[in-house]
């Protein structure tokens, strides 16, 4: 029997000589974002397809960035983009609309920043983000960020930083409507209106998906000794709706100098399934973020020596969760939570060139000053549903970075600081109140982080070819404060802990990275290596004590070492390939009996991701894109003890675009195609092979 590395091997060289396809990961130009290199999907209009971008030498941050703009001609969802960036491990629960969690360089989900057009989203009440409640058809990029992040984004997670941009204005004009049915009766439907022909400029975004999700899968019976029971069951109360409104509007005098103001609306009713073995037959979870933001900003002002941005968002979120049977959580419950959030932060970068000839090309210090306040408030329907006292958490957060470039801009050395002063004020009766619980409690913390990087040029135009060859250096060190339910909490068995320390990582990462683009057989060649190590100190994790309660405590020390490989290649016939590969051994560190130098839970120790899509063309009306994908998952286990054991699996995709003249286009694709059925969370199963259809038309 072949291993399942074997097995890989063979599936990405089948991948390979097929020459079907996938468009590849990409960045849309914006001049107002950091380029950290990748390969781009050109325009629908464009005649040539796909072509490689070089590797920026600008910065030394280890990331990708995920055109989603070349997705949204197909079904898709975020988790499916963010599963094909290396280092980066997604986890979810029942399918489409379902709550997804990820995980970079092995950190866990809270220590993952994830923001919104540069706001964060991770709340004081919980730190993980369901990104389930990002819509990918009102996302136009998605930057990943493993390790420390650019200061213009302010903070950084412990983990890495995700930044999801919403479509802008400023692109021209555009109309799109779009339409997709999917397997499991689900539907989709989304539309897009934008123009920006004079000074001022706008965008109306509109998106809906519903889902039933009832898919099948097979049943332990709760059993999994006993395969005499098991069954072939349909997923249950899986059903969803989604709705998402983007209002933007601009005024810019000048190309590079105005402002904007944003309106977003999202709604999403998901019904819980609950796991496998004991599916929920009532919960119900509803979602409501209503946001806005104001931004002025000049780029590349004077010459492109000043950069400013300012900005100021505000958001209410309430997440309202009944579980009147007991089916999920500890006791029936009908909770209303919600958050108030408003942030305020100023950015502004000076560009100093040097002497003509001399070894300093230019210093560009950055500078970030950022206020957040995180309002949370929750009630009981049940017992209380009179109106309590309001916890909140509010920061000051001071960063600095600064950028020189040396040996005409061959050599890149940056260095970033960032100082927080969080309070915390905690009022009244428990966030959870499955054991009723007053608390009154306020404290202030600070936390400090930094960042220490080099990129540098090795070869520059070999050969009179555009080849270019260069190394990346990082060393980082940064913090996460415990969140309201880890310093506060009641869940009835689940408590939290008042005293509970700040968790401490420190990490380094080191690779190369070559670029290619010429006029032969292979047109363009991205390719990236990089070796990472991450030790995470006084973790957070919930431990029980012998009254059968478990209580948050700082006591885990983590550490991962892996190897993360990207390759994007375009080929002069109309083929492009981009596929990723990540290595990471996760474990635990603690001098604990029984766990130390065990793996992490839910950390497989491989990953890999194939992409592969070919254009044809048929004189200028019609154009054809086949495509396939295959992601591999290795072995993983669901407990800290590594008892329960989840299997490597390897999903398939495949489907084709056809393009009608330079307005309409038809997709057909299947996922996992084989049909196999897989396990993700604990208890939490895969759909099987599925099917969608979708209709895009550009106006």
């Amino acid at each position: 029997m072949k291993s399942p590395s074997s097995n890989l091997v063979h599936c990405i060289a089948i991948s390979v000589v097929i020459l079907l396809g996938a468009p590849v990961r990409a960045e849309a130009a914006d001049d107002e974002e950091y380029d950290i290199g990748s390969v781009e999907v050109v325009g629908a209009g464009a005649s040539n397809g796909v072509t490689a971008r070089q590797l920026p030498s600008d910065i030394s941050y280890a990331g990708t960035i995920i055109d989603v703009e070349a997705y949204q001609n197909r079904f898709i969802e975020l988790k499916e983009l963010l599963r094909g960036v290396p280092g980066v491990v997604v986890r979810e629960q029942a399918g489409t609309l379902s709550q997804t969690s990820v995980s970079i360089r092995g950190s866990t989900s809270d220590q993952v920043l994830v923001l919104l057009d540069g706001v964060p989203l991770n709340l004081a009440a919980g730190g993980s983000v369901d990104l389930s409640n990002i819509p990918a058809s009102s996302i136009e990029k998605i930057e990943v960020y493993r390790g420390s992040a650019p200061v213009r984004y302010g903070d950084a997670g412990v983990g890495g930083t995700i930044n999801l941009v919403t479509y802008k204005d400023g692109r021209g004009a555009r109309d799109r409507l779009s339409g997709s049915i999917a397997s499991f009766e689900t539907t989709r439907a989304q539309s897009l209106t934008m123009d920006s022909e004079n000074e001022f400029r706008y965008l109306v975004f509109a998106g809906f998906t519903r889902t039933k999700g009832d898919f099948e899968y097979r049943s332990d019976n709760a059993t999994p000794q006993n395969p005499d029971d098991d069954s072939d069951e349909e997923r249950g109360n899986n059903d969803g709706l989604e709705r998402n409104l983007l209002a933007s509007a601009g005024y810019y005098p000048q190309e590079n100098f105005g402002f904007d103001l944003t309106f977003d609306l999202y709604r999403k009713d998901k019904n819980l399934p609950g796991p496998e073995a004991f599916q929920a037959s009532r919960a119900r979870l509803e979602t409501d973020r209503h946001s806005v933001s104001f931004r002025f900003r000049g780029d590349d002002l004077s010459d492109g020596f000043f950069t400013f941005d300012l900005r100021s968002h505000y958001t209410v979120e309430k997440h309202f969760f009944a579980d009147p049977l007991s089916e999920i959580g500890l006791g029936a419950q009908d909770n209303s939570d919600r958050s108030f959030s408003h942030s305020h932060s100023g950015y502004a970068d000076f560009k100093i060139p040097g002497d003509d000839g001399g070894y300093v090309s230019y210093v560009q210090p950055s500078a970030y000053v950022g206020y957040e306040y995180d309002g949370f408030r929750s009630i009981d329907e049940r017992r209380a549903p009179e109106r309590t006292d309001l916890s909140h958490r509010s920061r000051m957060l001071y960063a600095m970075e600064l950028k020189g470039a040396f040996l005409d801009e061959r050599v890149i050395l940056m260095r970033s600081v960032r100082i927080r002063r969080v309070t915390d004020r905690f009022d009244g009766e428990s966030l959870y109140r499955s054991v009723l619980s007053n608390v009154d409690s306020s404290e202030t913390r600070s936390t400090f982080a930094f960042n220490l990087g080099v990129n540098a040029l090795a070869i520059d135009g070999l050969f009179e070819e555009n080849v270019v060859v260069g190394a990346k250096a990082n060393i980082n060190r940064n913090s996460r404060l415990p969140s309201f339910s880890e310093l506060f909490g009641d869940r009835g068995t689940a408590v939290g802990n008042s005293a509970l320390q700040s968790e401490v990582s420190r990490g380094w990462d080191a690779g190369g990275y070559i670029d290619y683009e010429g006029e032969g057989l292979v047109t363009n060649v991205h390719f990236e290596a990089t070796y990472f190590h991450v030790q995470t100190n006084d973790q957070i994790v919930f431990t029980s004590n012998s009254q059968n309660v478990a209580r948050a405590e700082n006591f885990l020390r983590t550490g991962n070492t892996g190897v993360e490989i990207e390759l994007g290649t375009v080929f002069i016939f109309g083929t492009s390939l981009l596929a990723s590969y990540t290595h990471q051994d996760a474990v635990n560190l603690a001098r604990t009996a029984g766990l130390y130098r065990r793996r992490l839970p839910g950390r497989p120790d491989r990953t890999a991701s194939v992409n592969i899509e070919h254009k044809f063309e048929v004189g200028e009306w019609f154009t054809a894109k086949p495509f396939y994908s295959l992601h591999y998952q290795g072995k993983s286990y669901l407990d800290s003890v590594n008892n329960q054991p989840l299997p490597s699996r390897s999903l398939h995709g495949a489907g084709v675009t056809l393009r009608l003249g330079e307005s309409f286009n038809m997709t057909l694709e299947a996922k996992n195609i084989r049909g196999d059925r897989h396990f993700d969370s604990v208890g939490y199963p895969l759909p099987g092979r599925s099917f969608a259809f979708t209709m895009q038309a550009d106006f």
